[in-house]
């Protein structure tokens, strides 16, 4: 039997999907095709996006190489890890002005004492501007292929950061955890639920799934499990990456070659 041929893009969370393809490769287990594109690796690709007269712009030697990729590979199945780190840019430093919002699909989640609580809808409508560029990636796939899109979410976050020494990745973040101290995780939960929400919404819209990060990898209260962090506190390890695997196989298995557009 043929084996399916996935092309996966994405930003950072997509490395350890990728480097655990990698170790099945160099063990020479069963596993399927994949091709990857890391978004903003190449130099040629930064600014990834832009401010232009007002107007959002978008690489356009991406959008000629991503073109150019998926013509060769033909894909059966496009993987996309388009979730970056828009949960946690502002639930990892306390904020000098604590805040805290509802989630109308949680509402009995712990609340922060003293916080000002923000609505909802407004802290959403703030969020989903860092989504915008999943809808680019979503239309510029659409138009080059007809083959199914599978989308990854970002790993769960993790309630204690603590075992971890080399911080968030971002020397940006890192210095505000510095100044004011570590956020509540009940905050990077609730970002991390809603960024899941609007992640889903967009791929709805464009009729494509999400798969939900896999169950073994959560504790019930949904933050991810030790056995899973990374060597910072955003990004997962290569234990998670091969989960996630498992979720793409059980997918793609099988899938017809795809037409192309």
């Amino acid at each position: 039997m043929t084996q399916p041929n996935i092309f996966a893009l994405g930003f950072s969370h997509l490395v350890v999907v990728r480097e655990a393809q990698n170790v099945r490769l160099r063990q020479d287990r069963k596993t399927f095709a994949m091709t990857t594109m890391l978004i903003g690796q190449d130099e040629r690709h930064r600014p990834f996006e832009s401010i232009v007269d007002g107007q959002v712009q978008y690489n356009e030697i991406f959008r000629n190489d991503l073109a150019d990729l998926v013509a060769k590979e033909q894909p059966d199945s496009i993987v996309g890890c388009l979730w970056g780190n828009q949960n946690f840019f502002l639930s990892t430093a306390t904020n000098p002005k604590s805040f805290d919002f509802i989630l109308p699909s949680e509402p009995r989640r712990e609340r922060i004492t003293g916080a000002q609580l923000i609505p909802y809808e407004m802290m959403k409508s703030f969020i989903a501007v860092q989504f915008q560029k999943v809808d680019y990636i979503l239309d510029t796939l659409k138009s080059l292929t007809r083959a199914p899109i599978i989308l990854v979410s970002a790993p769960p976050p993790m309630e204690d950061f603590s075992p971890i020494a080399f911080g968030s990745s971002d020397p940006r973040i890192d210095a505000q955890v510095e100044k004011f101290g570590v956020a509540a995780p009940v905050l990077r939960y609730k970002f991390w639920k809603l960024c899941d929400e609007i992640y889903r919404e967009k791929a709805a819209a464009h009729g494509v799934i999400v798969l939900p990060p896999p169950g073994d990898s959560r504790t019930a209260e949904g933050f991810r499990r030790p056995e899973y962090f990374g060597p910072d506190w955003i990004h997962a390890n290569l234990a998670y990456g091969e989960l996630v695997l498992k979720q793409i196989e059980a997918i793609v298995r099988g899938a017809p070659k795809s037409e192309a557009a």
